[in-house]
């Protein structure tokens, strides 16, 4: 009977997505990828809403929400309705609005999707109404997130998310990372197409948009603590060179999602500084290298969100550039939808932790491969604690924090001078790691809304 409410759902919400879409006829920017496709989203978003205005001010961008990029996600973003998840109540109350969303006078010229695929068919499916003007695609990583649903066969998943740029419309534009060898495959494949083709790149200055001078913005306070403010660029256009600080986030990941949105700026004729000063506002995602303050003045590199193992390494050799004069404590979660690479794969993280970090902790099982492997290529075992679940993984680090802060005052050490530690927590959705986040975080932070996965649903779930 669930699965039978689950489908009538569905064909109502989209066929109401689709009669929102003839009615408004906007102009879609779809993204795609295995790699930051919601921060890519999110700014994006930043960079069109505040300057794509009707007369009286009000914004005529719609974005996908978080990172509602399903079958049931999309329609839910053009109807501008949140999901009911297991609530049937909900779902009837969402239904009824999507009723009236269609024949209200308010319409949206814009609309940006996050466009996901957990399983072949995901993406082909949804091109079945949806044709975007910009297609956008971030990354693809060596061992992709969900390929065990894919039978383990990355070319399918490719193949897969190459479907956003085969539906563009008649003239529109493909926007790609010149960085990575499978967006360069599939730009290849489209050069002879009635399409744009546009790159963007933080490794080759022939791209459309080339972003270098990336640097950690750090500093001391007036304790002798190091801090960290964020990450700056230049960017790189055509026919200027701007500058840009992200403030809260760190790495080159941050820099590869925003560039398209300075590109797509250009490409509607909007004004890149105002685009960047938009940009350089945007609520930072999540759990996506955010940087939070933590008890005893650590400093927490929060990449909750989820996990691949490419991410998992951009995570490490971020980390690696920062001097500290502290320790480096690296927590680290179960990495799942791997398939037959979990356990290669997590070998491979416990080999590249190795001089890394000082102390590693493992949450699950699979991250406990890590642990192993850390100590089989060189890591001292005293520093290595391989835990079950992230409950007892942040109790470990509370006791280690703990003791840390002891010394600390047996040297003479005033509260202010404490600590100092930064610790560096990932690991996919299924390994609950902002628990631990949620532990160690100063109260400075609202873990409501600092934090991923706050809202009820996820707190209930196990």
């Amino acid at each position: 009977m669930k699965d039978i409410f689950k489908k009538i759902v569905l064909t109502i919400i989209t066929f109401q997505a689709k009669f929102l879409l003839k009615k408004n006829n906007p102009t879609i920017i779809a993204i795609t990828g295995n790699l930051g496709k919601t921060s890519t989203k999110d700014f994006i978003y930043s960079a069109l809403k505040n300057n794509l205005v009707d007369v009286n001010g009000k914004t005529l961008v719609v974005s996908s929400k978080k990172s509602m990029n399903s079958d049931f996600g999309i329609p839910l973003t053009i109807l501008e309705l949140q999901s009911g998840y297991d609530n049937p109540v909900l779902w009837l109350r969402i239904l009824f609005d999507g009723f009236i969303k269609m024949f209200d006078r308010s319409s949206f010229k814009y609309l940006i999707l996050e466009v996901g695929a957990d399983a072949p068919g995901d993406i082909e499916k949804v091109c079945k109404y949806i044709k975007p003007d910009i297609s956008v695609i971030t990354a693809f990583a060596e061992v992709p997130v969900h390929i065990e649903f894919f039978g383990g066969d990355r070319e399918r998943l490719v193949k897969e998310k190459k479907c956003l740029v085969e539906n563009l419309k008649e003239g529109g534009t493909f926007i790609y990372n010149l960085d990575d060898k499978d967006c360069q495959k599939i730009a290849n494949e489209f050069k002879d197409k009635n399409i744009n083709i546009k790159s963007f790149s933080i490794k080759d200055k022939n791209s459309d948009i080339f972003a270098d001078e990336i640097n950690i913005i750090s500093y001391k306070n007036e304790f002798g603590l190091t801090k960290l403010g964020g990450v700056s660029a230049k960017i790189h256009l055509k026919n200027s060179i701007e500058s840009i600080e992200m403030c809260e986030s760190l790495g080159e990941a941050i820099i590869y999602s925003l560039i398209p949105s300075i590109l797509i700026s250009e490409i509607l004729n909007i004004d890149i500084n105002k685009a960047i000063k938009d940009i350089e506002k945007t609520n930072r995602t999540n759990g996506r290298m955010r940087i939070l303050d933590g008890i005893y003045n650590s400093i927490i590199i929060d990449d909750t969100y989820n996990a691949s193992p490419k991410a998992v390494i951009n995570g490490i050799d971020t980390i690696k550039k920062i001097e500290i004069p502290k320790k480096k404590i690296f927590v680290l979660g179960d990495m799942l939808e791997l398939g037959d690479f979990t356990k290669t794969e997590h070998e491979k993280i416990g080999e590249r932790v190795v001089g890394q970090c000082d102390i590693l902790i493992t949450s699950g099982i699979r991250a406990g491969i890590i642990g192993s492997s850390a100590i089989k290529y060189g890591m001292d075992g005293e520093n290595v604690y391989m835990l079950n679940n992230s409950i007892e993984a942040g109790k470990e680090l509370l006791r280690i924090l703990e003791q840390e802060i002891e010394e600390d005052y047996k040297k003479g050490k005033t509260e202010k001078e404490i600590g100092g530690n930064l610790i560096f927590v990932k690991g996919s959705q299924g390994s609950r790691m902002e628990r631990i986040v949620k532990m160690i975080l100063a109260e400075n932070h609202d873990s409501n809304t600092d934090l991923v996965r706050q809202d009820d649903y996820w707190k209930n779930k196990n």
